[in-house]
């Protein structure tokens, strides 16, 4: 895969050189050229991708990647969920195809979430977060569990979008990476990219 020139600046608004996004495309078929994808989009893609069978390109037309994925009929196991792959395509436009490489794929699929991934007005939830949590945490917080015992031990309930919410489930949908949060800032800045990148599959809990 091409890097840039180290002599030349990279755009401070180009997502493609991130850390994480390099970490992720090691999970990838090789491309030659990074594709423009941020991680949040990444992250949902790979969900994806790695349930799938090995793509062949150029993929010509929905019909066609419908018949690649294993035909009408095939369902996958994402998270837990079984997902029809003939009623993901649907969403995709004509003009989408041909899809001429795997980098070309991961872009219209990134296109594709960020179509779908639900807007949330950020400055109120975070407002609604921060009243909520306000003297509750006690830094640093080295793991998810650290994190659920220290707000379920205050009797609070909380809510996200006007609606009560399961404390357990939610924490257990933080990535790893998250940790440690090493300070109040960090725990915002962490709570701050949850609600933008709020994925679009979220597997089953019991």
């Amino acid at each position: 895969m091409k890097q840039p020139n180290k002599n030349i600046k990279v755009s401070n608004s180009d997502v493609r050189f991130l850390t994480e996004i390099d970490e992720l495309l090691k999970q990838i078929p090789a491309m030659k050229y990074k594709p423009m994808v941020g991680v949040y989009d990444l992250r949902e893609i790979l969900k994806v991708m790695k349930e799938l069978p090995k793509l062949t390109f150029p993929i010509k037309s929905a019909g066609e990647l419908i018949e690649k994925l294993g035909g009408s009929g095939k369902t996958f196991r994402i998270e837990s969920i079984d997902v029809d792959p003939v009623r993901m395509i649907k969403y995709m436009p004509a003009y989408y195809f041909p899809i001429a490489d795997m980098g070309n794929f991961l872009e219209k699929m990134a296109e594709l979430i960020q179509q779908n991934r639900y807007k949330a007005d950020l400055p109120k939830e975070m407002k609604n977060i921060q009243e909520q949590t306000s003297g509750a945490l006690h830094f640093p917080i080295e793991n998810r569990e650290s994190l659920f015992a220290q707000l379920s031990t205050t009797g609070r309930s909380f809510t996200y979008q006007g609606r009560k919410v399961n404390l357990e489930q939610v924490i257990r949908h933080i990535p790893d990476n998250y940790f440690p949060i090493k300070t109040e800032k960090d725990f915002y800045a962490r709570v701050t990219d949850l609600i933008v990148s709020r994925p679009l599959i979220v597997p089953h809990t019991s």
